[in-house]
């Protein structure tokens, strides 16, 4: 899961001449899609929702989150970090086909399950946005680096 408060923070682009820039559009269907096709995951469900329909059903503070099954991203999500997102939360969707469910790999991984899912976004090429490997202050372990590379065959 990621938090809206590790969203917070990146400021808004601003034009040459210091007036805020206008927001590019964003097709965030086709970047979900196109990001799940690079994964190679085809099976997983998404849903894209208003900042105030995660917050009504959505784990507290969350800007994204994964079942077994699918995920469900926040259209308050900056666009340009939405692949690294996707990746995220789709590496939960595997740890949990690989344990059978999400309270086994929770139970499995322990503290190193949203490293983990951090990493498989880095090996992927999206290292722009980690926010677990930042928060603790360095990048993917040896260990995480191996499990990441067994996830990836849990892509359907």
């Amino acid at each position: 899961m990621l938090t809206l408060a590790a969203l917070v923070g990146f400021a808004a682009p601003v034009s040459s001449a210091g007036q805020p820039a206008a927001a590019p559009t964003c097709d965030r269907l086709a970047v979900v899609a196109a990001t799940m096709a690079k994964l190679g995951e085809q099976a997983s469900s998404f849903t894209i929702v208003t900042p105030a329909q995660m917050k009504a059903q959505g784990p507290e503070r969350a800007a994204a989150y994964a079942t077994e099954t699918a995920v469900v991203y926040s259209d308050g999500i900056p666009c340009r970090y939405l692949p690294a997102v996707v990746a995220h939360e789709l590496a939960h969707v595997w740890q949990a086909r690989k344990y059978g469910t999400m309270a086994r790999a929770e139970r499995a991984y322990g503290a190193e399950l949203e490293p983990v899912a951090d990493c498989v976004a880095v090996a992927t090429g999206w290292e722009f946005y980690r926010p677990y490997l930042e928060a603790r202050g360095y990048g993917c372990t040896e260990y995480e680096r191996a499990a990441t590379s067994g996830l990836r065959r849990w892509a359907r």
